[in-house]
């Protein structure tokens, strides 16, 4: 009903009657009390008639001041309760998939972790029936936010994941090999975490040049793995 305000204050073919019909839906209870009964015996009224002036007199305050019924504001905080509670459950990745991910992106992966408790709880409470429609409004426009947020982040984890492949020859691989055990131990585990990550980018990748270049990465550290793990170091 509010375009319907909007549509019909813009219309130079406006009737009488359709705003009659549109300040009963939308106008709050004081101002139909007192204007509605005299609108309604004046339905034929025309234009620049002094009934049709005020009637668009009303419905321009309306507008103006976002004077709408409490009927007409629920109806407006349903959909955004609906469209809060689709965000909510709208790709709910499992948390598993934060477990290895690049250093650089590591805060990201720890601020999804928080996002998602507060986003079920927040879920939760907006399906009380009683709630206050004020506080509805403030809750469901926080979950969209947050699911916003969320996807924001997933994105850039996963174009973290996918990085380009390298460009030099199959036979030339440029390793550091470690010195010591302790770094022997941590080029190893470093070199796998590389391979799980970029295994994981290529099965969810949609677009197959960024499935190629997850999959020649896990080559590539594949190939280092096999030499750190063969060097020898001192004790």
């Amino acid at each position: 009903m509010k375009k319907d305000i909007k549509i019909w204050l813009e219309d130079t073919k406006r009737t009488m009657e359709k705003g009659i019909e549109i300040f009963a839906a939308v106008a709050p209870k004081d101002l139909r009390a007192k204007y509605l009964q005299y609108f309604q015996d004046n339905k034929n009224a025309k234009a620049h008639s002094a009934p049709y002036g005020m009637l668009i007199n009303k419905l321009t305050f309306i507008q103006r001041n976002n004077l709408y019924s409490p009927v007409e504001v629920k109806a407006t905080v349903n959909e955004q309760k609906a469209a809060s509670n689709k965000a909510a459950v709208n790709e709910t990745r499992p948390l598993t998939d934060l477990d290895i991910v690049p250093e650089e992106v590591k805060a990201k992966a720890d601020r999804i972790r928080e996002i998602v408790p507060i986003m079920a709880a927040l879920t939760a409470k907006n399906a009380e029936p009683n709630l206050p429609i004020a506080e509805a409004k403030e809750i469901s426009e926080e979950i969209v936010n947050l699911e916003t947020e969320r996807r924001e982040l997933w994105k850039a984890i996963d174009d973290a994941q996918t990085v380009q492949a390298p460009s030099k020859p199959e036979n030339e691989i440029e390793v550091v090999l470690p010195q010591t055990i302790a770094e022997k131990k941590k080029a190893i585990k470093n070199l796998k975490e590389k391979i799980n990550r970029n295994k994981k980018a290529a099965e969810k990748a949609t677009d197959e040049e960024k499935r190629q270049n997850s999959l020649d990465l896990v080559e590539k550290y594949t190939k280092e793995l096999d030499l750190v793990e063969a060097a020898e170091v001192a004790e």
